[in-house]
């Protein structure tokens, strides 16, 4: 099948309904529920780094999530990719400061994510009553322990549905003396890690070479 471009009164490229031709808007609209369910699916079985996004507001009130949604973008210069949910106070603090951290979780660390993700009740600044905590001299919070920590500043945002998607420019970066430990992960719908021993292995064995 070719895709031919549908053109709009002024000439400009116009979308294609996303549905197939042969269904109506209300079955299309089924359709589109049924397949959102089966991405939710297809996306648990996709095994990502657990991080946690965090942000605070001109006043020092601190926010945080935890995310998968992370992933580098550049080297030069240095830019990550992270997306915030637009309603959330976090991308509230976002566009207020500018500043935020990521803090790549390591495999010891499921009780911050579960905080982060909302599962243990706590809400805003009492995410962050862990003693790990500290704050960066941006005002940003820092999470200790982690297998490594960007602390970024927002260079361009893009809304995108229900999600801010950010980039953002590492200005800072704390890693742990020593081999970093084996990261937290996310996969069906469960935190999990790999061996910690054989990451411990090939990490000594990368330092060898």
């Amino acid at each position: 099948m070719t895709y031919e471009p549908i053109l709009n009164d002024e000439g400009a490229t116009a979308s294609p309904s996303p549905y197939p031709g042969w269904m109506l808007d209300d079955e299309g609209a089924a359709y589109e529920q049924e397949v959102s369910g089966h991405f939710l699916t297809a996306m648990s079985s996709l095994a990502a780094t657990v991080c946690v996004v965090a942000a605070a507001s001109p006043s020092g009130d601190r926010f945080g999530i935890t995310a998968t949604a992370v992933c580098s973008l550049s080297t030069d210069p240095p830019q990550l990719v992270a997306c915030v949910n637009r309603s959330s106070s976090m991308a509230k603090a976002l566009g207020e400061t500018g500043w935020f951290s990521v803090s790549i979780l390591s495999g010891e660390q499921e009780s911050v994510a579960a905080t982060f993700a909302g599962r243990t009740g706590l809400q805003g600044s009492d995410r962050f009553d862990d003693q790990s905590w500290s704050r960066h001299t941006t005002g940003t919070p820092v999470l200790g322990g982690a297998s490594a920590v960007c602390v970024c500043h927002v260079s361009n945002s893009l809304h995108q549905a229900s999600h801010l998607v950010v980039i953002g420019r590492v200005l800072d970066v704390l890693l742990p003396d020593g081999p970093p430990p084996a990261p937290l992960m996310y996969h069906q719908r469960r935190f999990t890690t790999v061996n910690a021993a054989m990451f411990a292995d090939h990490s000594a064995r990368e330092g060898q070479s």
